[in-house]
């Protein structure tokens, strides 16, 4: 399991093997700085992989290797 710092891990459903690591806390040093605690959506264009998450007011969409 992840630590509730609200970063946003991607894992291969075959392996388990992590893909990618984004910090989920992120904005201006002075700023109140929030996780990322959405569900993320996956889906497909043209044979790629995506998933979105939504992260306060910004939606984040990562190309999967």
């Amino acid at each position: 399991m992840a630590p509730r710092r609200g970063d946003f891990f991607a894992f291969d459903a075959r392996t388990g093997q992590q893909l990618f690591k984004y910090p989920g806390r992120f904005g201006a040093p002075d700023a109140q700085r929030a996780g990322i605690a959405a569900t993320p959506m996956t889906y497909r264009v043209d044979g790629k992989q995506y998933v979105s998450v939504v992260a306060r007011t910004t939606v984040l969409t990562f190309g999967l290797p």
